[in-house]
């Protein structure tokens, strides 16, 4: 598949437009939410990674279901994929505490603790202002698994994007 935009920004825009507008809080991770804390696309993307609170996994189910997704046999409460021919959205799931930390629950049965302040970044895809994880929370995410080329550019991007963020080791944990 070379170079194919799997999930071009204006889906990607129009998703979370769509889950915003039902009042759905989302936090952009993963590629996306690498190029909307710089503004700008810098490589293809094959899906739009989401978090999404507990509470509002049945009305993103249902949106997306009545937007022609489905979803793709095989994923845990905690994380679930569902797909529209080419287009994907991997929706991962968390429990926000008292301090509103994300608490999600890891498939090994441990709970990754999401900082509140990393919850907290904000970021554009075509102008669109997108909630997402801040270069520091993004950069956790890029660790306990083999890391391939794309994740290879996005944590190169965000530690020459965000100084700041060059000094957080990548062993901390995963976000999937």
């Amino acid at each position: 598949m070379a170079n194919e935009t799997l999930m071009p920004a204006e889906e990607a825009v129009s998703i979370m437009r769509m889950l915003e507008d039902a009042g759905i809080r989302t936090w952009l991770e993963g590629g996306w939410g690498v190029d909307a804390l710089v503004s700008r696309q810098t490589r293809d993307h094959g899906d739009l990674d989401l978090f999404i609170e507990l509470g509002e996994v049945d009305a993103v189910r249902t949106l997306l279901s009545a937007e022609g997704f489905a979803e793709v046999l095989g994923g845990r409460p905690a994380n679930f994929v569902m797909r529209d021919g080419a287009l994907e959205v991997d929706l991962h799931v968390l429990e926000r505490d008292a301090d509103g930390n994300g608490l999600y629950p890891m498939s090994d049965g441990t709970t990754w603790i999401c900082p509140a302040e990393g919850l907290s970044g904000r970021g554009t895809i075509l102008g669109h202002e997108v909630r997402c994880f801040t270069p520091e929370l993004q950069l956790q995410c890029y660790s306990g698994y083999d890391l391939d080329a794309n994740d290879l550019h996005d944590i190169a991007l965000l530690r020459e994007t965000f100084q700041h963020a060059t000094a957080l080791p990548l062993e901390i944990r995963a976000c999937g």
